[in-house]
């Protein structure tokens, strides 16, 4: 089909995400970065969060009623919910150095993220968003890992890794542990999407 502009600005628009009819974004207008829906009917811009601090990668959940999101209003980059109708906010995981990339599985009961501790080491996540309870889902890797993915059955994340050789596409079971590889040439493979046929 044709490409239409839903939305031209002159500041920074990060990672953008769709949710029942409205796209999910972070904007970076007037030096501070904010979380923004659009409408997708009516072009309507409204404006989610108001914090000094960067509200970045936000991740609607399924039924649409949350939004995960990352933000480094504690200090470092941390992950967050907000409720879509109230628009209160509360972390959600406070731990390491740096947390990134979240994104709910299909069912609604988990979120995956990308987390690096104080030594450097990152490893893909996932964290129970009603108890706070998170695992690493790729312990025994140690590379670089980034770009997580859910399957259709919200235990299968795809995810690049960083080896040798470039990177590439690594999938994890989150209940078994168990890592498998599925790229092996040169170049890199990244940013992992499942297609769902229906």
């Amino acid at each position: 089909g044709a490409l239409r502009t839903l939305l031209q600005s002159t500041g920074n628009l990060h990672g953008p995400a769709p949710s029942s009819g409205h796209i999910w974004f972070a904007w970076d207008v007037h030096g501070n970065t904010d979380l923004y829906t659009l409408d997708l009917r009516t072009g309507k811009r409204t404006r989610q969060t108001t914090h000094p601090a960067a509200d970045l990668s936000p991740a609607p959940s399924p039924d649409g009623t949350q939004v995960a999101f990352i933000s480094d209003r504690l200090g470092n980059p941390y992950l967050f919910l907000l409720d879509t109708t109230t628009k209160e906010t509360r972390p959600l995981l406070v731990d390491g150095a740096y947390i990134g990339e979240p994104a709910w599985s299909p069912d609604g009961k988990w979120i995956t993220f990308v987390h690096r501790d104080r030594a450097g080491r990152t490893r893909i996540a996932v964290i129970d968003p009603g108890t706070g309870k998170f695992r690493f889902v790729t312990r025994e890797l140690d590379d670089t890992v980034e770009s997580p993915s859910w399957g259709a059955d919200s235990r299968s994340i795809l995810f690049s890794r960083l080896g040798d050789k470039g990177y590439d596409i690594w999938k994890t079971d989150r209940v078994t542990l168990k890592t498998t590889r599925i790229t092996a040439f040169a170049g890199d493979a990244r940013m992992p999407a499942w297609h769902t046929t229906r």
